[in-house]
């Protein structure tokens, strides 16, 4: 698909490869799919967060250095330690995988439940935060109700990754990526239609914007900016930066 207002975007078939890298850089963001007697170990990332995306029913699946059952939604955390999650039983396994080569955080590996992973309430759905608020990167689950939309917004710092796994969804961009974000007209922004599975690789400063069709689901990997949004428009009159407001849910349990 290319270049779309300075958005890099192109498609992808998830349906044969055991493994794709979205991104290798400035953060690892991969898919793997592991299958009975299978183990993931990944020692080239010094932290990561590995997020079981799909374990099939009745499929035993364990993160073997820490001897703990892992069950579909659950998020492995590790620094400085290479997990291994083996794939003991069952069926077919898809893990989303995100993490840095260099890390200076004290060595561990923790194990989050579905339930305890950090929910983000807004306006158009909600985000999961399945990275939590890491120092060195970033992994999200974004969710977006139909006929809802994001802010048309841009970063200053932040690099994403966005990855769209089920719904259709409409891309807002520029039309020319060399107009000022700061001097927009009416007509400058135009929209293309994404269907899974569509990759976005977002630099700042560039115009974005995802409106859902349908109902979906994308999941972000980025730099660990989070706070870092400037709101050209937004349908809720949001500031820009983080809205303090929507932080209240902990988790889901």
């Amino acid at each position: 698909m290319g270049n779309l207002g300075g958005n890099q975007v192109s498609t992808i078939d998830l349906s044969g490869a055991s493994s794709t890298v979205f991104a290798d850089s400035p953060y690892y963001y991969g898919i793997h799919h592991i299958s009975a007697g299978g183990v993931l170990s990944l020692p080239a990332l010094q932290a990561m967060t590995i997020y079981a995306l799909e374990i099939p029913t009745n499929t035993l699946v364990a993160e073997e250095r820490t001897q703990t059952q892992i069950r579909h939604g659950d998020c492995i955390q590790a620094h400085q330690l290479s997990p291994k999650v083996a794939v003991r039983d069952g069926g077919r396994c898809s893990f989303l995988v995100a993490g840095v080569a260099q890390s200076k955080l004290r060595p561990e590996i923790v194990v989050l439940r579905d339930s305890e992973i950090k929910k983000v309430v807004k306006p158009w759905g909600h985000e999961l935060w399945i990275s939590g608020e890491h120092p060195e990167y970033a992994l999200k689950q974004v969710f977006i109700r139909a006929p809802h939309k994001t802010s048309l917004q841009y970063h200053d710092f932040k690099h994403e990754t966005i990855v769209l796994f089920s719904g259709s969804a409409r891309l807002h961009h520029k039309r020319d990526e060399a107009i000022s974000n700061s001097s927009l007209r009416e007509g400058d922004v135009t929209a293309t239609t994404l269907a899974p599975v569509s990759v976005a690789h977002i630099k700042p400063p560039v115009l974005h914007r995802f409106e859902a069709c349908s109902d979906l689901t994308l999941y972000e990997a980025s730099t660990p900016h989070l706070h870092d949004v400037i709101r050209v428009s937004d349908d809720c009159n949001r500031p820009d930066g983080r809205i303090e407001s929507e932080h209240t849910v902990a988790c889901r349990g």
